[in-house]
């Protein structure tokens, strides 16, 4: 286990404070961490100031402000108490445990515990009349502090954790009691506190400094339980959150090869290319915990661009915030005004052009179609040439598991984040635990699944049983070609204006000619693109349009494979050419859910797509293709394609093997795999909990469009590609 089982410990004391019974609202799991240790904080040191306040200390509790110049709220209930004993054993040596004794005579009042403390006995007797007697609170003396006698320290610390009013127990406690380093103590804690800009800063150096090299996961696996135990919001049993843990350690063969070559794949190194040639991130890459923190999506919050204000912002086109019913996690969708706006409005309005209208709206108005609407039915549009230009979704999803589970958790991988696995906790058999495990998904993947089904997005993103729903696809009359067609055409007028007035030489006129001629050949091969407004921001959106365009270059696909698979290049056997086939789409295939047999301390957790006897169980679509004669005019000339079922069948070998061997197939199957789960789970109304410890990092470039030999693209401000 690692560090970050920390996290989940600090997760499930958040949702213990929040008070919740059923299914909360979608929220950022992070932002409560941080919200429950800084409340529990600032509580702690308020109510300990109001309490001295009240003993007569309120002058010196204004002196302890203006010393340092630190609003009253910089300095823990630890801190202020000590400082009170040092300046009081400097004004009169004695009078600091005759503080300490006044301060233990008044908790004694409300404490028993603290009454019955025979420690507080060597600190001394006095009267009634002594206690009362008033103090000489001397300024410190420059230079470091000698340590507290031991019976002195103790009683600081017990008396100050009371003062607080028991908010400091909730933060210093966990982490004196888990973070057991040589030599960590109550003072380490403080001096971190005290010199860290914020709670999340603090955290992390507190792991740095108080974490031994080896007990650490004992330590952090028992309080995690122990802490779980007084939580009802979040009632997984001790065992379950074991094996779960127990489970998420590794990472399989194929994830752990891919990690080694992910950043020397070629597609993976164009995508970072070309989001960093408009200055945005184009890949995730694991992070430390605070870079995490740092770095995680915007979600709307009230001072961020683009949000919502008062939740996560995950509409379409109108953001907004999410359906909460059943999942408990992190949903995030910028807002309209920003990039995800713009991408979900060009779905939107990609689909109503092309589809006919949903059950709940009819098509925007301004959106014109130049050819009959394509049904949305699922079953029709999946053979529809007019449809074929992407990825379509809407299989059908069976299970006849019973009983079905008490709930589901996401709980991401301790050595990597960016996987994790999807657990159902069941109903008790014959007195033993019984626990289901999905295999190790890409946790982007699953994060873009539950977004599709619990964001609010507007009704052509809206998935519904028995529909297509269309999870990236070509547009073929995008405005991006006429954009850049306009873009060359001024560049042109400006090269010409500058020959006639010889404002350049021939030599610079020749090379912005040519440069002028590869934009142009590039705009021939560039095809617009539009992702489901859940993909945007995430690396399965590129996944997503190379593998739509994988068949221009098979030779490539099988490169990369053999990059991850241990040097493996796609069986000739497997290997067909598309040729003959001017469009296809890919679709998701019906699956079924099953458990299969137990492997260790759970069962698998299995999605069979069918029909089932393929290659690979972890396939997840097949291919419909078409070839479409010339127009004669004589209408659209999709509307007279021909399918090719022959060539179909050819090709889903070739599927199969991809989708455990190539990275972009893989993402795309872990994706629907989710989808699957999640779809069946809603479906019965039970609830999914995702264990998010840092909340989803900053949206990627998402990209717009493809240039065909070259892959995904993004706008840039030349218009030039």
């Amino acid at each position: 286990m690692a560090l970050s089982t920390l996290f989940a410990v600090l997760t499930l004391l958040a949702l213990q404070q929040s008070g919740f019974s059923e299914a909360p609202a979608p929220v950022e799991i992070h932002n409560q961490i941080i919200t429950a240790i800084s409340d529990a904080l600032a509580e702690s040191r308020k109510e300990t100031g109001r309490q001295l306040s009240a003993l007569g200390f309120e002058q010196q509790i204004r002196e302890i402000q203006l010393l340092d110049d630190h609003p009253i709220q910089s300095f823990s209930p630890q801190t202020m108490v000590e400082t009170l004993y040092r300046r009081a054993e400097a004004g009169k040596k004695g009078d600091g445990d005759r503080f300490l004794a006044l301060l233990h005579n008044e908790a004694a009042k409300s404490s028993a515990a603290i009454a019955r403390d025979p420690d507080f006995k060597t600190l001394g007797q006095y009267t009634p009349k002594q206690l009362k007697e008033p103090f000489n609170f001397a300024p410190l003396p420059a230079g470091k502090q000698t340590p507290l006698k031991p019976a002195a320290a103790k009683a600081v610390g017990v008396l100050s954790e009371h003062l607080s009013g028991g908010h400091l127990a909730k933060v210093n406690g966990l982490f004196l009691r888990v973070l057991q380093a040589k030599g960590f103590n109550q003072s380490q804690f403080e001096r971190v506190l005290a010199e860290s800009k914020s709670t999340p800063e603090a955290i992390e150096r507190l792991l740095e400094v108080g974490t031994p090299p080896l007990a650490k996961e004992r330590a952090l696996l028992e309080i995690m339980i122990e802490t779980h135990a007084k939580s009802a919001s979040f009632a997984v049993d001790p065992q379950v959150l074991a094996v779960m843990d127990e489970l998420s350690q590794e990472l399989p063969a194929e994830i752990e090869r891919y990690r080694d070559v992910e950043d020397t794949i070629p597609s993976r190194v164009a995508q970072a290319a070309e989001a960093a040639s408009i200055g945005e991130r184009g890949k995730a890459s694991k992070e430390p915990i605070i870079a995490m923190w740092n770095n995680r999506r915007d979600t709307g919050s009230a001072s961020s661009p683009g949000g919502g204000g008062d939740g996560p912002d995950i509409g379409g086109a109108g953001g907004g915030k999410g359906s909460s019913k059943g999942y408990s996690g992190d949903i995030y969708r910028g807002g309209p005004g920003g990039g995800a706006g713009q991408h979900a409005r060009a779905y939107s309005s990609y689909t109503s052009s092309t589809f006919g209208s949903t059950s709940a709206s009819s098509m925007p108005s301004g959106v014109g179609r130049v050819a009959p609407a394509t049904p949305r039915s699922y079953r029709s549009a999946i053979i529809s040439a007019r449809a074929a230009r992407g990825i379509a979704l809407g299989g059908t999803v069976s299970s006849e598991i019973n009983p079905l589970p008490l709930r589901a958790i996401w709980y991401p991988n301790a050595k990597d984040n960016r996987w994790g696995r999807l657990f159902l906790e069941f109903p008790d058999k014959d007195g033993k635990k019984v626990i289901a495990a999905s295999r190790v998904l890409f946790a982007d993947s699953f994060y873009a699944s539950a977004e599709v089904l619990w964001g609010k997005h507007d009704d052509e993103a809206t998935y519904r049983d028995g529909n297509i729903l269309v999870l990236m696809s070509m547009v073929p009359d995008s405005l991006i070609k006429k954009e850049g067609a306009e873009a060359i055409e001024k560049q042109l007028e400006k090269l010409r204006s500058d020959a006639a007035a010889n404002n350049k030489s021939d030599a610079e006129l020749y090379q912005e000619l040519r440069n002028l001629i590869a934009n142009g050949k590039n705009l021939q091969r560039t095809r617009g693109v539009v992702t489901h407004p859940a993909l945007f921001g995430r690396e399965l959106a590129w996944s997503a349009v190379r593998v739509d365009f994988s068949f221009n270059n098979i030779d490539g696909l099988s490169k990369e494979a053999a990059l991850m698979n241990g040097g493996k290049s796609m069986p000739e056997a497997v290997t067909t050419s598309v040729e003959g086939a001017d469009t296809w789409q890919f679709y998701e295939l019906d699956s079924v859910i099953q458990l299969g047999t137990e492997q260790g301390k759970a069962q698998t957790l299995k999605v069979i797509s069918k029909p089932s006897g393929k290659e690979s169980n972890r396939s997840h679509f097949a291919i419909s293709m078409f070839s479409i004669p010339e127009s004669d005019g004589d209408g659209p000339a999709d509307a007279k394609a021909k399918r090719l079922p022959e060539l179909e069948g050819k090709i889903q070998p070739m599927l199969d093997w991809l989708s455990t061997n190539h990275h972009d197939f893989i993402r795309l199957n872990d994706f629907s795999e989710a989808f699957s789960l999640l779809r069946w789970l809603k479906s019965k109304d039970i609830q999914v909990v995702t264990i998010n410890l840092s909340g989803q990092l900053a949206p990627l470039a998402t990209p717009d469009r493809v240039i065909i030999g070259k892959g995904p693209g993004v706008k840039h401000n030349t218009n030039s590609k």
